[in-house]
């Protein structure tokens, strides 16, 4: 099918962060609220959630919105330390630059909706030159308006201006939901403890482990 354009999840999807993303919300989690986050909990609870909504249902609710907040800013902090750290340096999934080359050789639009405030945003953007590829003004992140990504998308989708079909990729729960309710056709990036989730969704028009063969998938040169 010729898609009108490609709308990308980024941490999970783009970056094999969860580790990352793990050990920075395990960190924040023990030392303000005495519980531990394992990668399950994050690919079924946490991930692709803004950050403050996380934040309020670990502290059961007796977190203000500014605590919650500040405490964000914090866990971003760390995460970012993680990412700098990542095993064999900080890269994208494996294919995806060879992806972006031929979306661009074939003038097919694509952007990224995050769940990442803007700091990491910014941060992103420098660490993996993804202004190489997108316009920095298409990004859509966690600006403080969004109460789930389904929003973001259809935000995304109008930056671009594209009418259906068009592609999401994500890989959290959460994301995979909330891109099926946009009406756009989902594929998932593999998370192993998701794997019998996918079944649920036949909405999920296919699950992968990297961006390698997608290009021949989407019959794209």
């Amino acid at each position: 099918m010729k898609y009108t354009g490609i709308l990308f999840d980024f941490n999970g999807t783009l970056i094999e962060d969860e580790e990352c993303q793990v050990r920075a919300w395990d960190r924040i989690a023990y030392e303000n609220f005495g519980i531990h986050v394992t990668a399950k909990d994050m690919a079924e609870k946490y991930s692709g959630k803004p950050n403050v909504l996380t934040i309020m249902t670990m502290s059961d609710g007796t977190y203000s919105p500014e605590q919650a907040e500040q405490l964000s800013q914090h866990k971003e902090e760390v995460y970012r330390e993680e990412v700098l750290n990542m095993e064999g340096g900080a890269h994208l999934r494996k294919g995806a630059v060879e992806f972006f080359e031929v979306l661009k050789k074939n003038n097919i639009p694509f952007t990224i909706v995050s769940s990442s405030i803007k700091e990491n945003m910014d941060f992103f953007v420098r660490t993996f030159h993804l202004d190489t590829w997108i316009d920095p003004k298409n990004l859509v992140y966690d600006n403080g308006t969004y109460k789930d990504k389904v929003q973001m998308y259809l935000d995304a989708a109008d930056k671009l201006a594209l009418k259906q079909p068009y592609l999401i990729i994500e890989d959290s729960f959460s994301g995979l939901k909330n891109a099926l309710k946009t009406g756009a056709d989902v594929i998932a990036i593999r998370i192993p403890a998701l794997d019998d989730k996918y079944p649920q969704y036949p909405g999920i028009k296919d699950v992968i482990e990297d961006f390698t063969d997608i290009a021949s998938y989407l019959q794209l040169k």
